[in-house]
């Protein structure tokens, strides 16, 4: 009975299965920052975040873009409000990228 609990296999299912969800919810997002859909991004990395521990790496790539779309906003045009809403996708990404170790050192404090 024993080994029934301690089985090394579901472990290791899991991780590919967790793995191939955040596989397919990055892609999403990227195919998201593509089209500069950027309010759907929202939800998008909150799961993708809460998969696997990626949120400020994909806050880091969305600053760059921010950056990116500043600084050629004179042949691609980057209204106001496009400029507010992809910082707030950014900034939104970046908490969700804190979510985790906070919440396991909330689980973990004594």
């Amino acid at each position: 009975m024993l080994a029934t609990r301690t089985a090394p296999l579901p472990p290791i299912l899991q991780f590919a299965y967790a793995e191939s969800r955040y596989l397919f919810f990055l892609t999403l997002a990227l195919y998201l920052l593509l089209e500069r859909r950027y309010g759907l991004l929202f939800p998008v990395i909150a799961v993708m975040a809460l998969t696997r521990p990626s949120g400020l790496a994909f806050a880091f790539a969305l600053g760059l873009h921010v950056i990116y779309r500043f600084v050629t906003r004179s042949s691609d045009p980057f209204a106001p409000a496009e400029r507010m809403l992809t910082a707030s996708v950014a900034l939104s990404s970046a908490l969700m990228g804190l979510a985790p170790p906070v919440a396991a050192w909330a689980a973990t404090a004594t």
